[in-house]
């Protein structure tokens, strides 16, 4: 089985928006992926990378608003099933969740991340727990970058600082500072160009860097990891749009931070800070779950062939055979349990499509109430996040829309909404004795028939 590992990259004029994408090279190098099986990953060539393998891994390192857009491309191509969406070290950003509709959309996203979410900082942990998730604090990926080699760096940098720190930078420094910005205008041509001049920057301060004064995050956070001595200081100016930045509670505390009011006891003279153990720590588990990923990806890949005998011998005949389906799965939970004895004349919905029945083109309860009762009428599929889209030619409803008379029955068929239909039947006084949830018994039905 052919995996690809990727980097996410874009098009932006803020060059800490790719740094992520840098650190995971050298993973893949520590990991010794071929380079040949590392592509840089974008919206718009992500069905030919997809092309070249079986599977892709990316590893999810930046805020999670870069990825929003690229995860909803990759629904709408229907690719998901063969991208493994692995955060890492996502951030968030609020921008996503602003308003029902923005939460709507990235709660359907990160639907498809794998759990548990490795989070850059506190505060996006928090959200992601709130949402129901298992979350973990990684800190920014950026902390791994390696170290550079020992020799003698001559450069000053001043990189975005607040106006009100010039009144006390000695002028000696002052006189020598290179003036750069975080920010660059924006560059034509494809996302490789962006990556591309993220790259040469991080590399001139890698290779000149003898201090870098700065207040910015993704300049501060991968200096001090490379041994290049950092100042960072509070961006307290005036049309800052952040009064507090969440992501500072998990800074790496070998940066010097200083705020405004310590601005006149910044120590100019600062050192080279070396975190080699918290940084291989941090390492070691970025590296432990795309190995396990990639291992699982391979395995899952590969039972098939295992087990193909087997099913052959005692699956694939009971597959075949429709009155073993009906007989042994549905005619005890629904003819015998649910609906009245003789019952053959009525109206229902199917409640909760699955990605499942999506892909496959059918839903196996849909076949056997056509099999069993060729007299009753199905209005539809009801789903919340699915209405008005289509399946199976018809237009798939939303809770709302649903009216439940003394012949309306309505089927449960995703496990996972057995509560939320119930509770729905509760809040708009539907009769209980007309919802049929699906039982345990009957998941191998649905799920593997």
């Amino acid at each position: 089985m052919k995996i690809k590992y990727a980097i996410y990259i874009v098009k932006t004029a803020n060059l800490g928006d790719n740094a992520q994408g840098l650190v995971l090279e050298s993973i893949y190098d520590k990991m010794g992926i071929p380079k040949e099986d590392v592509v840089l990953l974008t919206r718009e060539n992500v069905a030919t990378v997809l092309q070249e393998c079986d599977h892709l891994i990316l590893p999810m390192v930046a805020a999670d608003i870069m990825y929003l857009d690229f995860v909803e491309a990759c629904l709408q191509l229907g690719v998901q099933d063969k991208i493994s969406f692995l955060p890492i070290s996502i951030g968030q950003t609020r921008w996503t969740v602003r308003n029902e509709e923005g939460l709507r959309r990235f709660e359907n996203v990160i639907h498809h991340f794998i759990s548990p979410i490795g989070c850059r900082d506190y505060d996006s942990a928090s959200l992601y727990s709130a949402l129901g998730y298992e979350t973990y604090v990684n800190g920014c990926i950026t902390n791994t970058f390696p170290n550079r080699k020992a020799g003698n760096y001559n450069d000053i940098y001043i990189i975005d600082i607040p106006q009100k720190l010039e009144e006390y930078i000695p002028d000696e420094i002052k006189d020598k500072a290179i003036r750069l910005t975080q920010n660059y205008d924006y560059v034509s041509g494809e996302a490789e160009a962006h990556y591309n001049v993220c790259k040469a920057r991080y590399e001139l301060l890698r290779d000149t860097a003898k201090l870098v004064i700065t207040c910015r995050y993704h300049i501060a956070t991968p200096c001090v990891a490379m041994g290049i001595p950092v100042i960072m200081v509070e961006n307290c100016d005036p049309d800052h749009h952040w009064t507090f930045d969440p992501r500072f509670p998990s800074l790496n505390p070998y940066i010097p931070y200083y705020k405004k009011e310590e601005f006149s006891q910044i120590k100019w003279e600062t050192e080279t800070f070396l975190f080699e153990e918290e940084k291989e720590m941090m390492r070691n588990s970025i590296i432990s779950r795309i190995k396990s990923l990639a291992g699982l990806i391979k395995y899952k890949a590969n039972q098939d062939i295992f087990f193909n005998p087997s099913k052959n011998k005692f699956w694939a005949t009971f597959k075949e055979n429709r009155d073993k389906i009906d007989n042994y799965g549905f005619n005890t939970h629904i003819k015998r349990l649910f609906l009245p004895k003789g019952m053959t004349e009525f109206r229902y919905y199917l409640y909760g499509l699955s990605k499942r029945y999506q892909n496959e083109e059918r839903c196996v309860l849909l076949e056997y109430m056509e099999r069993q009762y060729p007299e009753a009428s199905f209005i539809g599929f009801v789903d919340a996040n699915k209405c008005g889209t289509d399946f199976l030619g018809k237009r798939v409803l939303s809770p709302d829309e649903m009216i439940m008379d003394s012949d309306t029955y309505c089927f449960c068929v995703a496990f996972m909404a057995n509560e939320g239909v119930k509770e729905l039947f509760k809040q708009r006084g539907f009769d209980p004795a007309h919802l049929w949830t699906m039982p345990e018994e009957l998941l191998f039905y649905f799920y593997h028939l």
